[in-house]
């Protein structure tokens, strides 16, 4: 399976270092790719219409609980085939996921966070759904760790 996707952000001034981040966590090894997903991003200077592109927008606070219908948190939205990523939690993590993670320095815990954030929200994309399951002792990346945590397993940020 294919996936084009392009990214953006409300905030033109995060524009560049949010979709570094997003393109190092969607093309990691460890993620998505590793099942044989294909993940490439849209070449604006085409000019074409893509029917399937998915987009992946950092948004403010408002704006993600407008769309996602839930206070603080970040969805997939298949009717418009739209990531919304809550950039005060991109920026901050969640308290949930900061508890499970409290012994690691804090820059640690956000770039933790954020890629779980984006395989968690990549996974609603190819029909994954929440679970609560431990494999290994490990949860898994489609645990809601945002208000969860990590269920009393070793967090996963990866698939």
């Amino acid at each position: 399976m294919i996936i084009i996707y392009t990214i953006e952000s409300q905030d033109k001034s995060l524009l560049n270092d949010f979709a570094n981040k997003v393109n190092y966590i969607i093309h990691h090894p460890n993620g998505w790719t590793k099942y044989n997903y294909i993940f490439s991003e849209y070449d604006q200077t085409l000019h074409c219409d893509i029917d399937d592109l998915l987009y992946i927008k950092l948004v403010n606070k408002n704006t993600a609980e407008i769309n996602c219908q839930m206070i603080g948190l970040s969805c997939y939205d298949p009717n418009i085939n739209t990531i919304f990523i809550n950039q005060t939690n991109w920026f901050n993590t969640s308290q949930a996921f900061m508890k499970s993670k409290s012994h690691l320095p804090f820059t640690e815990i956000q770039a933790l966070y954020q890629t779980y954030l984006i395989n968690h929200e990549i996974g609603h994309v190819l029909d994954k759904t929440h679970t609560m399951e431990c494999d290994d002792d490990m949860v898994s990346v489609m645990t809601q760790q945002t208000i969860y945590g990590n269920n009393n397993c070793k967090g996963n940020v990866y698939p």
